[in-house]
């Protein structure tokens, strides 16, 4: 089977930022994502929500310089006041054209 190497970018964020950053993917030119629920607790111990470990899981499949992008503006622009972090990795994909 041929695959596709494209890159893997996981943002986990407070609940309060997932949409807000969905949309900033979606205008950089990103086609789809997944999110997911999920709990945790990071060096910071910081949260602004209203349970404090609660966090959402936004994964995006994009070209490398694409993801690259995405991963910089988020880091630019919410790092310095929320608490979230993000992440590439490599990922082998079937069916490229659905990224």
């Amino acid at each position: 089977m041929q695959t596709t190497e494209l890159k893997l970018l996981t943002v986990i964020c407070e609940p309060v930022l997932s949409s807000e950053l969905i949309e900033l993917a979606k205008s950089m030119g990103v086609s789809g994502f997944t999110t997911t629920a999920v709990q945790g607790e990071g060096s910071a111990h910081r949260h602004s929500g209203e349970v404090p470990d609660a966090k959402m899981k936004i994964e995006v499949i994009a070209e490398a310089a694409l993801a690259l992008q995405v991963m910089d503006r988020i880091a630019e622009e919410y790092f310095k006041n929320y608490s979230l972090i993000a992440y590439l990795i490599d990922a082998h994909v079937v069916r490229k054209t659905k990224f």
